[in-house]
């Protein structure tokens, strides 16, 4: 049950990290296509 629980917790901390990695991405990327109007 131990390793099992420690296997989810993984997995979950993976997720939220390809997660915010995905939103910090978007960001940036709309960031790009605003200075890119301003001018």
């Amino acid at each position: 049950m131990l390793l099992k629980r420690k296997k989810k917790i993984k997995r979950k901390n993976f997720l939220m990290k390809i997660f915010l990695l995905r939103m910090t991405f978007i960001l940036m990327w709309l960031t790009r296509k605003n200075l890119k109007v301003i001018r």
